[in-house]
């Protein structure tokens, strides 16, 4: 899992009738480019904190305009490049420039139909929404110097604002019926209130405070305890008080008006391929049970009758945990380890940006999953990090870690990533984009991968992987199961109990991940399957002087593109051999 989210459509003003071409020259390159150059030019005004986290630090006095201003502003944006871009014939495009015409092209309408979902109206959220996507800002922003102090000191005055829109929407979503699950509701009701009963100088933003010259660490301080604290004070009472006692029963998503609708265009959103739930629900259990019998292979091997005895007698084997946070966080920078070393084998072009092993914060460890990564900035001022959680040792078992490091940052999220970064050339909306079914599909393509480069020392650890994988297809059964057929949290709850060995901790942390972001979850199997489907058809094509190297080299030299345009390069490649 990693930050940035654009989203898909199809709205077609943009194919121009062909006449229109008929008897124009080709169209330069330079046109093209000009128009993609002005477009991340305004997703950066468009998304200030996204360009602090991408290192680009003009906008850091601001925060989003979340109210119906910044979205008639987007929606206007969005419509005129649309517009621009149809007016460029593809076909007069050089090969690269016609994958970045789709690409956008994608983009935009994908944007414009995610408006129409009106996910703001029930955006409440314990994984990135404001109480912890603020607090995260400290960890981005650059404060060694007083430029970055006073910008940082702007953004905090800014807050409230930001907050009062932010539940504004919310009561919009209210009065037409549209608002979160309940259990939602209260982890971030939990939240704030830890937040609020959390002294300043122990915050998240207490590095800024000891950082910043002492005229602007005041005025930070006064910023925070005028501004800051009580806005999250009246955020957490209207939720209490006026939001929980309507939030939805339900957890899915498909139950408040207008919500079927919201997951179907989750499904092509997050897969960017034309699935139906029922599709995809079906193919999770084909893979569930595919999963299963190899770890029943497993599980004879080493004496029990099953995988479920197996993974049972596992999860209660104390020797499979750490005792300490310290020996979680030094078993992944060994794993980390272990995996860079084995990238030659499979890989011709290796990242130059480094990933380092970062223990989560204790304001967000309690309800964040396992691991996930945060790419580095463009102008590499940090490192790729791979994000350990080592809340409740106990609870965490350690023959996962080589799983975890294969999908989270090597082969998987922090390899792919960094070789788009250094990609020359590649456009920066296209560098730092996410088509989740691309990058996702990939990691968990890696978790396979691992195995091949022999990064999984014993079957304990093989079986970690294999449980990592049913996990991955139990999603596509709970994830439509709730969103579209009706499942209670619970159904989701006891179906990956019976399925994986994960401990209830994390059975729990990732279902209310699901319930949160519909569809997300879904892009991990899906892709993998394409990517996999399509080195067999590789594989079959070039028999004996098909390489892995060059395979690999196909798949990510375009950085992150949705599926289709990722099968039409392979198809391409192929057909030039």
């Amino acid at each position: 899992m990693h930050a940035g989210d654009t989203l898909p459509a199809m709205l077609n003003l943009l194919l121009v009738p062909a006449l229109a071409f008929a008897l124009s020259a080709p169209v330069p390159s330079t046109r093209l480019a000009t128009l993609v150059d002005d477009y991340w030019e305004w997703s950066m005004r468009q998304s200030p904190t996204w360009a602090t986290y991408l290192g680009d630090h003009r906008f850091d006095d601001r925060l989003e305009d979340m109210g119906p201003r910044g979205r008639a502003e987007q929606r206007g944006g969005l419509q005129r490049f649309q517009a621009e871009l149809a007016r460029i014939d593809p076909a007069t495009l050089p090969a690269a420039d016609r994958v970045t015409h789709r690409v956008l092209a994608d983009t935009l309408s994908t944007a414009l139909e995610g408006l129409e979902v009106r996910a703001y109206q029930y955006a409440v959220n314990q994984l990135d929404g404001p109480q912890v996507g603020l607090l995260e800002l400290a960890n981005f922003h650059p404060l060694d110097s007083r430029t970055g102090a006073y910008t940082f000191a702007r953004r905090l005055e800014a807050i409230p604002t930001y907050l009062a829109q932010y539940q504004d929407n919310l009561q919009e979503g209210l009065a037409l019926g549209r608002t979160a699950p309940r259990v939602i509701v209260e982890r971030v009701i939990d939240q704030l209130k830890r937040l609020r009963e959390t002294p300043i100088e122990s915050s998240a933003f207490a590095d800024a405070l000891k950082k910043a010259p002492a005229d602007l660490a005041a005025r930070m301080r006064q910023a925070l305890t005028s501004g800051v604290y009580p806005a999250f004070a009246r955020l957490e009472r209207f939720l209490a008080r006026d939001y929980l006692p309507h939030a939805r029963a339900v957890v899915g998503v498909a139950a408040m008006p207008g919500g079927a609708a919201a997951y179907r265009y989750l499904i092509r959103r997050h897969t960017t391929l034309p699935l139906t739930a029922d599709e995809i629900h079906r193919t999770g259990l084909a893979e569930l049970a595919k999963i299963r019998a190899e770890a029943d292979v497993i599980a004879r091997r080493n004496g029990f009758p099953d995988s479920r005895a197996y993974f049972d007698a596992i999860r209660k084997d104390p020797r499979n945990f750490s005792t300490t946070r310290e020996g979680i966080a030094e078993t992944y920078r060994g794993t980390l380890a272990r995996a860079f070393a084995a990238l030659p084998r499979a890989f011709a072009r290796l990242p130059k940006c480094p990933c380092v092993v970062k223990v989560m914060e204790a304001y967000k460890e309690r309800e964040s999953p396992a691991a996930y990564y945060y790419p580095a900035p463009h102008d590499r001022s940090r490192p790729g990090t791979f994000y350990a959680n080592t809340y409740d040792p106990a609870s965490r078992p350690l023959y996962n870690a080589m799983a975890l490091t294969s999908h989270e940052a090597v082969p998987g999220h922090h390899l792919q990533i960094a070789l788009a970064q250094e990609i020359p050339g590649l456009p920066a909306f296209r560098r730092e984009g996410d088509f989740t079914a691309f990058t996702e599909g990939w990691a968990l393509y890696c978790e396979r991968l691992a195995d091949e480069l022999g990064l999984y020392r014993n079957d304990l650890e093989r079986a970690g992987m294999l449980t990592y994988q049913a996990w991955r297809a139990c999603r596509l059964v709970v994830d439509t199961g709730m969103h579209a057929y009706g499942w209670t949290r619970e159904d989701a709850i006891a179906f990956m109990r019976d399925n994986l060995a994960l401990s209830d901790k994390e059975i729990t942390a990732e279902v209310e991940r699901y319930i949160t972001w519909p569809g997300q979850a879904l892009a991990y199997m899906i892709g993998m399957r394409e990517i996999r489907r399509l080195r067999a058809e590789a594989e079959k094509a070039l028999g004996r002087t098909f390489d892995i190297k060059t395979f690999h080299d196909v798949v990510l030299r375009n950085g992150c593109v949705p599926l289709p345009v990722l099968a039409a390069e392979v198809n391409d490649w192929l057909g030039k051999r």
